[in-house]
Parts: C-alpha cells; structure tokens; sequence
C-alpha cells in the first residue's frame, strides 16, 4: 500500500466578531466550486466536513444545498471525462 501525499482543500471560516462566519465561508466553498477538478472538489467535501456540519446547524438546509451544489460540478466534469472517452470515467483528467 502506497501513502497519498495531497494539498488539503479546508476553507477555514474567517472570523466575525470572535466567531466563525459561515456566510463568508459559503461564498469561499462556491467560488473555489469552479476552480477544482473532480477529485479536488471530493477532497473539498471530506475536508470541510465539520464546516459543512457547522453550517448546516447554523442555517438549516444551506449546508445540504451547499454540498448539492458541489456534487452537482463533480457530476457535470465527471461527464465531461466520460464524453471525452477519457480512460478515467469518475477522475477527473486535470490530475
């Protein structure tokens, strides 16, 4: 077994009067949505999850519709590889 060394994909939340602000943190998670691969963006979702999580009890149903979104983007490049006839289908090329 072979270890995976990668970058970590947490978006800290800034801070806002002594707390953490998940709006501000939201904004972050949706503009890096463009920016990621596939994989990236999976590995956003895993490292993020206590934020998601956060989020989530902070605004009841903005972290599910949050993580929708981003799997929305994973969906849409995954299909993109497929049409692409890419020998990866489910990874994205970009890595």
């Amino acid at each position: 077994m072979h270890a995976v060394s990668r970058a970590s994909q947490e978006i800290v939340p800034p801070l806002k009067y002594g707390r953490p602000d998940y709006l501000a943190w939201a904004k972050r998670v949706r503009e890096r949505r463009e920016k990621l691969s596939a994989i990236e963006l999976h590995w956003l979702l895993a490292d993020n999850a206590a934020h998601f999580d956060e989020y989530e009890r902070s605004f009841p149903g903005a972290g599910v519709a949050l993580e929708d979104y981003i799997n929305e983007r994973i969906a849409t490049l995954d299909q993109s590889n497929r049409a692409a006839g890419s020998p990866c289908a489910g990874v994205d090329a970009r890595l």
